[in-house]
Formats: structure tokens, sequence, C-alpha cells
């Protein structure tokens, strides 16, 4: 079988972010919210961190669990259990991330948002929706002149568009700082995890 399916790969990040909580969770008992902000490298994001904290504290705990389908099985199906208690450190954690620096290197992949411009007016301004850490996120990215058509047409065309850049926040704004290796990716969303 091919590459997996873009939805299949988002449910992935998301499992293997949850993992990444979950055990950064049981070292903040010692070393405080530092695990979880060094989880960050295994896609635990502020977003993320802020959505599970909520979760905890609003439903006095929570259980999330990821299985699998049969017929495309992964590793063991992940689980995570968080107490009241852990909305502290990860609300602590959201707010580190949110400040952390940029990030070289990294791969993002998604759908270029509506483009309103005629081709020749196009200044290569466009936005990403894309999967960071398990959560949708809008980053802004600016194309290169040789890049600008074929970004173009990804959007016209409703196409996923694969780039590896330098991601860079400012506040909750995301941007790809030198966009490069872009590739249009084929996305079915026929086996969503």
């Amino acid at each position: 079988m091919g590459e997996a399916t873009f939805g299949r790969r988002v449910t992935k990040a998301l499992a293997s972010a949850l993992k990444a909580t979950q055990t950064a969770i049981q070292k903040s008992v010692v070393d405080g919210v530092a695990p979880l902000v060094n989880a960050y490298k295994d896609g635990v994001s502020s977003n993320l961190c802020q959505s599970l904290a909520k979760l905890a504290r609003d439903g006095e705990g929570v259980d999330i669990s990821i299985g699998w389908s049969p017929v495309q099985p992964e590793e063991a199906p992940v689980e995570i259990k968080l107490m009241r208690e852990d909305a502290a450190v990860l609300v602590e954690a959201a707010k580190m991330l949110a400040r952390q620096e940029d990030e070289p290197n990294v791969s993002i992949e998604g759908l270029v948002a509506r483009i309103d411009e005629a081709p020749e007016r196009f200044d290569g301004s466009a936005v990403l929706e894309t999967a960071i850490g398990g959560v949708v996120r809008k980053v802004r990215v600016q194309f290169q002149e040789g890049d600008r058509l074929k970004i173009y047409d990804a959007a016209k065309e409703k196409r996923w568009v694969r780039v590896l850049g330098d991601l860079s926040r400012e506040g909750q704004k995301l941007s790809l700082l030198n966009p490069r290796d872009i590739t249009l990716i084929e996305a079915s969303d026929a086996d969503l995890a």
C-alpha cells in the first residue's frame, strides 16, 4: 500500500502528541513543566496543552483513546488519562510553548487557502491549513517567485502542498520562513484513520 492518507497522518501525529503528553505529565511530578515543553518535538503544542487542560479541568479529569481500523492497524491503541490536577501544569506548559522560539526544518503539508488575486497579481503570500501538534492550524507562507504559479494552481485546484521551512511563532500566529522543497501531494480522506 502507498503513502498514508492525510487523515491518517494527522491522526498518527495526534496519537504521537498524546503519548508524549502522557509521558511528560508523569515526569512533571518531579521535573515540573519542562518535560511538556521539551515534548514539542513530539507534537505537543500550546493549543494541544490548552485543550487538554480545559478537558481535564472542566470534566473532572478525562480519558482519551485512539484506536485503529483492523483493516489498517497501527501500533497499539493510544490511551491518555488526565486528572483535574494535571490542568495546572498543562496551562503553564501552554504559556511557555506559545513563547517558544522558531523551529528550523519543519515539514508541513496542507491545503492552500483560497487565493483571490489573478495569477499575475499573486505576490506569493498564502496560508496553508495544516496539522501541527494534532491541531489544524493556519500557517502563513511567503513563496518565492519561482514557486508562485505552482502554489496558485494548487489553491485553484484544491491540491495539497508539502513544504519544508522554518516555523516561526508570533503570539498565536504561525509563519513558515524560507520555504523550500515544495511538492504537490495527493490527499484522500477515504480512510480517515
